[in-house]
C-alpha cells in the first residue's frame, strides 16, 4: 500500500525561514489524511551551499560535453573562469550539501511533523513526496538525497 506525503512550506524562505509548514499524509487505501504542523528555521547557508553546488555541476557537465563533441578548438577561456574542478572537490561538496539538508531537516522546529511522518510510515513502503513552496531555491536543491527514506519518489509543487 503507497502512502503520499504533501509537505507545504507556505510563505517563507532560507534567508527568513518558513513559519508555518504542513505535512498531510495519506494512504492509497484510506480517503482520510493525517495533518501535522511545524516550522523551519532559516539557513542561508544552505543557499549558498546549493549555489556552489550548482556552479560546480554545470562547470563538470560542459567540461565533459565539450570533450565528447570535440570542439576543444572552439573554446575561449576568459582568464577569471574556473577552469578546472576535480571530480573529489564536486563529490566533497554533494556531500556538504546533503549533510547541510539533513540538519536543516533534523531541526527541533521540524520535529512536530518528522518524527510522526516516521512512525506513521515503512522504509520499505512506497512513499511519493510532494514538495510545494514558493522559494525557488528549494524547488531546485536534491531533496532526494534527504536521508527520510531511501525509496523516497519526491515531486516539486509551485504554489
Amino acid at each position: 500500500m503507497s502512502k503520499l506525503v504533501i509537505l507545504n512550506l507556505g510563505r517563507g524562505n532560507l534567508q527568513e525561514g518558513f513559519p508555518f509548514v504542513t505535512a498531510q499524509l495519506q494512504s492509497e487505501d484510506n480517503a482520510q489524511s493525517r495533518q501535522y504542523t511545524g516550522s523551519l528555521p532559516q539557513n542561508p547557508e544552505l543557499i549558498d551551499c546549493y549555489r556552489r553546488w550548482q556552479l560546480l555541476y554545470e562547470l563538470l557537465y560542459q567540461a565533459r560535453s565539450l570533450n565528447v563533441r570535440g570542439e576543444k578548438n572552439l573554446i575561449s577561456i576568459d582568464e577569471t573562469d574556473v577552469t578546472h574542478v576535480s571530480d573529489a572537490d564536486f563529490e566533497d561538496l554533494c556531500q556538504e550539501l546533503q549533510n547541510r539538508i539533513d540538519r536543516w531537516l533534523d531541526a527541533e522546529e521540524f520535529r512536530d511533523i518528522y518524527l510522526p511522518l516516521q512512525k506513521q510510515l515503512e522504509p520499505s513502503q512506497a512513499i511519493r513526496f510532494i514538495i510545494q513552496t514558493e522559494d525557488d531555491c528549494l524547488r531546485k536543491i536534491p531533496w532526494h538525497t534527504w536521508r527520510f527514506f531511501p525509496r523516497l519518489s519526491i515531486s516539486r509543487s509551485f504554489v
